[in-house]
């Protein structure tokens, strides 16, 4: 029973790379993270892919002769995100909560979620939203707890309060 499942979960894959290839033939583009066809989320199944799930059967079928184009381009691809994903800088959630004060200092008001800083091309509202949800605690409260942030600490913790009451 277990050798069938997986011949089936095999061609179910198979099915989704062939129609990841069809998307990338129509549009020239792999499709989005949230793109969906026939109910099947094929931008989850692509990401999976990406991450080196269903491997053997991406391989058999982009390995078809038919497929070289899409091969020489998916080739191409994996290594730019593999380069990109070395030079990226990593900053530390310390400089990113200092830059949320700044910001909040300027504008007396926190980033919305979306909110990406122009110069560093930080996504500061992002980061925010993971300080709310408890993420980086211990910084925070360290943070808050200095004497010259005493009234972003009130700020916050309304804003906290707010957040609570409205859920």
């Amino acid at each position: 029973m277990k050798f069938n499942t997986f011949i089936m979960n095999s061609i179910y894959a198979e099915d989704k790379i062939h129609m990841i290839i069809d998307y990338w033939n129509e549009n020239n583009k792999l499709p989005p993270h949230s793109y969906e066809e026939n109910d099947i989320k094929l931008g989850n199944f692509l990401s999976g892919l990406i991450n080196g799930n269903n491997k053997e059967c991406f391989e058999y079928v982009i390995n078809k002769p038919i497929h070289e184009n899409f091969k020489k381009f998916w080739n191409d691809k994996i290594n730019d995100m593999i380069q990109k994903r070395k030079e990226r800088v990593i900053i530390p959630p310390k400089i990113k909560l200092n830059m949320l004060y700044e910001y909040w200092n300027k504008n007396r008001k926190l980033p919305t979620q979306k909110y990406i800083d122009q110069e560093s091309g930080i996504k500061l509202g992002r980061f925010m939203d993971e300080l709310k949800s408890g993420n980086n605690k211990k910084l925070l409260e360290s943070f808050l707890d200095q004497p010259e942030h005493l009234e972003f600490k009130n700020f916050w913790i309304d804003g906290m309060k707010n957040r609570k009451q409205n859920k």
